[in-house]
Order: structure tokens, then C-alpha cells, then sequence
């Protein structure tokens, strides 16, 4: 039997498929750091807002009602607090928010989203300048401050955003660099997660895959992103109860993710199906 048309269906998916990963290199759903201009903002920033902002932000905009009312409370004070009170406010109803909206007006693509939890794998066959960073799924987000008090904001899912995304990148990449095929959670399962201990489970479905198996622990304090030298001091996977709320984070990935969809199937498994 001529086998030369599999061979050949191969080599094509793993050129397409290595195309587009060098795309997206660089993109945060690589490379989930937060920015210091107003693209990407991490979740432990929002404790300005107060103490347990971050915590209620999250768990609101998985929950069944998807939206949170945000009361900034040192938007009227002096000194530091009041100050990072007010940027932080001015970036989410002004900067990120117009942003997004122009964008969308222009290209039809939502920018806006809640990227939740962050899963780290460093490369083994590389230095340390190779490594995920990861945030496992994606929420598309709106701001509204329309008639609301001055310092007070709802950030809730958009309705007409769709379904959470799944990053099917990140496991693109750990199926590239580990080589081995982790476990990933339907569609239907990350359709219908509306709690962190129902996002948890997913998790852990993607973390047992590992071995030694991956702790997934979303209990806990949401924490800061860790920064590149605290990665380049952790020597194994870990799954990091910290996220980020920021623009472009899906960008051209989606389009990756949204290919993925038309296969039916994942990619990493299209190797083993055309050659075997």
C-alpha cells in the first residue's frame, strides 16, 4: 500500500502547525505576563480596589450570575493608595475598555478577557529562556460604569462574547516540548464551569496527566504573577492560582484554537492518526 499521501498529510500538519506556534511565540497565552502599559493586568492588582477584590472578581465572573460590582474604596483618598485607586479605575473604565471597544468596531474581534489560572512547564531540553506560562481558560469580559457612582465599576462575562475558551495552545506546546499528550477537558466541561472549584476539577484533569502529577489547588489566595527570576527558580510544573484581566490576550491563538475546531480533533493527536 502506497503510504506516501499520509506521509505527505503529515509533514503538511506539522509545517501549518509549526507556523503557526512561531506566530504566536511571544503571545500571552505563552507568555501570560502582565504588561506595564495598560494591555494586561494582573488579578493581584486589584486588591487596591480592596483587600479581597481579586478573589471576588474571579469567583463572580465563573459564578452563575457572571458579573461583579466593584466599589474602588480608596478612590477618594490621599496619598499612595488613592492614587493607584484612581489609575487603576481610569484604566479599566477609560483605556481598556474603549480600547476593546474600538478594536471590535473595526475588526469585529473581542479583545477584552479574564485569562485564569496560569499553569508553568518549563522546557526540559532547553535553558531557562524556554518555559509556559500559561492561562488554562479565557472569559470574555465587558466594563460598564454607565450609571454607576464615580469609582464604582461591573465587570461582568459579555453575553455575546460565546463560550469560555480552553487554551488548546499551551497543550500544543507541552505535546512539542515534553512530548507526551496531555489530557485536556471537553468542550461541553468548560462550557458549563460557573464556580473555581468546578474550574479546579478541569484543572486537575490537565494536572494528573503529568508525572509526577501537577498540584491543582485554586483554594488558596490569588496570588501575583510570578516574575521570570522566581520561574527560573522553579524546577518543575506548577499551576499558579493567578491570572490576569487584559487586551489581545487570545489574539491570533484563537485562530489556532478555532482551526483545532474545524480538525474536530486536537492537533497533537492529528501526528499519530496520519501516522499510523
Amino acid at each position: 500500500m502506497d503510504d506516501s499521501k499520509p506521509r505527505s498529510t503529515k509533514k503538511m500538519l506539522e509545517t501549518f502547525i509549526a507556523r503557526l506556534l512561531q506566530g504566536i511565540n511571544r503571545s500571552p497565552l505563552l507568555k501570560a505576563f502582565p504588561t506595564k502599559t495598560i494591555k494586561r493586568i494582573d488579578l493581584e492588582r486589584f486588591r487596591i480596589v480592596s483587600p479581597d477584590a481579586p478573589e471576588r472578581l474571579v469567583s463572580g465572573l465563573l459564578g452563575s450570575v457572571g458579573q461583579v460590582h466593584l466599589h474602588f474604596e480608596y478612590f477618594s483618598a490621599s496619598g499612595k493608595k488613592g492614587e493607584e485607586s484612581r489609575e487603576l479605575f481610569s484604566v479599566l473604565k477609560t483605556k481598556l475598555c474603549r480600547e476593546a471597544q474600538l478594536i471590535f468596531r473595526e475588526t469585529g474581534l473581542r479583545t477584552l478577557w479574564l485569562a485564569y489560572p496560569t499553569l508553568y512547564v518549563p522546557d526540559p531540553n532547553s535553558d531557562k529562556a524556554e518555559f509556559l506560562l500559561a492561562p488554562l481558560f479565557l472569559w470574555p469580559l465587558r466594563i460598564l460604569s454607565g450609571g454607576l457612582k464615580e469609582g464604582e465599576l461591573l465587570i461582568g462575562r459579555d453575553p455575546d462574547g460565546g463560550a469560555p475558551r480552553f487554551n488548546r495552545v499551551a497543550m500544543q506546546w507541552i505535546r512539542r516540548s515534553l512530548d507526551f499528550d496531555p489530557t485536556e477537558p471537553s468542550s461541553a466541561d468548560v462550557r458549563d464551569a460557573e464556580s473555581v472549584e468546578h474550574v479546579e476539577s478541569l484543572c486537575q484533569t490537565i494536572c494528573e496527566s503529568f508525572r509526577p502529577p501537577v498540584v491543582a489547588d485554586l483554594s488558596g489566595t490569588i496570588k501575583a504573577i510570578p516574575t521570570r527570576p522566581v520561574l527560573f527558580e522553579t524546577t518543575g510544573p506548577v499551576l499558579f492560582n493567578s491570572g490576569l484581566v487584559g487586551l489581545r490576550i487570545v489574539g491570533s491563538g484563537l485562530q489556532y484554537c478555532n482551526y483545532a475546531d474545524c480538525f474536530g480533533i486536537k492537533l497533537g493527536i492529528i501526528h499519530k492518526k496520519v501516522g499510523s
